[in-house]
């Protein structure tokens, strides 16, 4: 069974001051990833899915791939979204910049041959449609805790490619400079997993507003 963390309780969680609403802010604290294990996927009583409302003052959402050893996120598919940043400006503007594969110019070692890579798709400014269909996507977001196994070493293994999103709150308004940071990844050990479906949600949102 699920259980949903509203947004009062985070905001009290977090010693927030401000209120909850359609432009307030909540979040957790940045999570970062721990050593993989196997079967972690799989939901164990002790690591039962809660749904994070994080769309409260949203003033920066980024997604990223990486890797201690960058040939294993050699994704090839064309349109894949590797990385992509939505950020509020100090103009009040909000920005969204994106990086996809696309056909590239193969080099003179490789002639005549279809070659593919990262191409970073120039920032632009979105627009409020635009914006809240990220501040949308962000309001029920699925996340596992750390399976208890991973605590005791269980599965060590490399971090072959990690899938990381973070989303940065305001507190108060959007215009404030204190901030809150939540960050959950698909690692199978990060204390916030994000599951597959929902990176996958994100990417395809974020293809969308190219």
């Amino acid at each position: 069974m699920r259980k949903r963390i509203h947004c009062s309780a985070l905001l009290l969680a977090l010693a927030m001051s401000s209120a909850c609403g359609d432009d307030g802010e909540s979040g957790r604290s940045s999570a970062t990833p721990t050593p993989e294990c196997e079967d972690c996927d799989t939901p164990t009583p002790m690591a039962t899915p809660v749904i994070e409302n994080l769309s409260f003052n949203l003033v920066d959402l980024e997604f990223t791939r990486f890797s201690q050893f960058p040939f294993f996120c050699n994704v090839t598919d064309l349109g894949r979204v590797v990385a992509a940043r939505m950020s509020r400006g100090n103009d009040g503007l909000y920005r969204f910049s994106l990086t996809v594969i696309e056909p590239t110019a193969c080099p003179r070692s490789s002639p005549g041959g279809e070659c593919r890579d990262r191409v970073e798709i120039p920032a632009r400014v979105l627009s409020d449609e635009e914006r809240q269909r990220i501040v949308d996507a962000s309001r029920a977001v699925e996340i596992l805790p750390e399976d208890p196994r991973c605590e005791t070493g269980f599965g060590f293994a490399l971090d072959l490619c990690v899938q990381m999103l973070r989303w940065t709150l305001a507190v108060g308004d959007a215009a404030s400079i204190d901030r809150v940071t939540f960050t959950a990844s698909d690692h199978p050990c990060a204390p916030s997993r994000l599951p597959a479906p929902e990176i996958d949600r994100f990417a395809t949102l974020f293809a969308a507003l190219r």
